[in-house]
């Protein structure tokens, strides 16, 4: 099952950075979900740190912004989804294939 952590005003980026890796070794996918201005800030520094550390173990983070439909009317903020997918960085390839540059 997916866990979609709720990014609130008050979270440190790095806490977010930890959480983010620590789900990603467990699973192949996040949703992330951040409402309101600073917490979109936070949100996406922890990501970028999370991305730039994963990627120094050979994991590449593709990273999928969506902006839900509904946004609650007694507090209209923006609210924005970042889903998160983890693959390999890079994919051996096999060297005994040769091409026939002659034909």
């Amino acid at each position: 099952m997916m866990e979609t952590p709720k990014i609130i005003i008050g979270i440190e980026a790095q806490s977010i950075t930890d959480s983010i890796i620590k789900l990603l070794q467990s699973q192949n996918s996040l949703a992330v979900q951040a409402s309101g201005s600073d917490a979109i800030g936070q949100t996406i520094s922890g990501i970028a740190k999370a991305k730039k550390i994963l990627s120094n173990t050979n994991i590449h983070l593709n990273i999928k912004p969506v902006f839900p439909e509904v946004v609650p009317k007694d507090n209209p903020t923006t609210v924005i989804v970042f889903q998160i997918t983890r693959e390999p960085a890079f994919t051996k390839v096999d060297s005994s294939i040769t091409t026939n540059k002659g034909v």
